[in-house]
């Protein structure tokens, strides 16, 4: 009896650890209003920026940007060895390709994190500046008067859900096949324990 609630268990884990995961998957970066940007297709890992550039501020300053992107979030970094309050000129960036993989598609974002690491005269609040456009697996980044003391970190977490393959999806609809046998076998293992109980 042990034996069949432990199997259970086991296979109901497995079904569950399907995820959506960027890591691995070929992310395409442009931009408009970056003064240079390292755009193209880059696989997404664990190791560091996937896209960086700079922008122009105020008094000739220039900012240096990384965007970071890890399984369910993006990390963007930005900073400049001005100190005080300026806003760099408006630029956007678009992230195209952003498959999670099979079954899942991006449908939101948060703001997870929006943090100045040094001294900022004046005030802002938590995401000024910045909004973000969710579309068919693409992800645009607008900032416009966007203030940056010395440094400024951002994490958006990507919100996935799953797709039901329904139009303009390009996805297969979860569970995959895999994913339904290791579930009813772990359902099979649960319900066999109970009646020999």
């Amino acid at each position: 009896m042990k034996k069949s609630i432990f199997l259970g268990a086991v296979m109901i884990a497995l079904s569950l650890s399907v995820q959506a995961d960027l890591v691995g998957d070929f992310v395409t970066g442009t931009s408009t209003g970056m003064t240079t940007f390292s755009g193209g297709s880059v696989e997404v890992t664990t190791g560091g920026p996937e896209f960086s550039g700079t922008i122009a501020g105020a008094s000739s300053t220039e900012y240096l940007v990384g965007f970071d992107f890890g399984s369910d979030f993006l990390f963007i970094g930005i900073e400049t060895d001005l100190s005080g309050t300026t806003y760099p000129t408006t630029f956007s960036v678009t992230f195209t390709d952003l498959d999670f993989g099979p079954g899942f598609i991006l449908t939101g974002v948060t703001l997870n994190l929006d943090d100045p690491e040094d001294t900022f005269s004046g005030s802002y609040t938590r995401g000024e500046g910045l909004s973000a456009v969710v579309g068919d697996h693409s992800l645009t980044l607008d900032f416009v008067a966007f203030p940056v003391p010395e440094f400024r970190d951002i994490e958006l977490g990507l919100v996935f859900e799953e797709s039901g393959g329904g139009p303009g999806a390009s996805v297969v609809p979860l569970p995959a096949p895999a994913a339904m046998v290791l579930s009813g076998m772990g359902l099979v293992g649960l319900v066999s324990r109970r009646k020999r109980a």
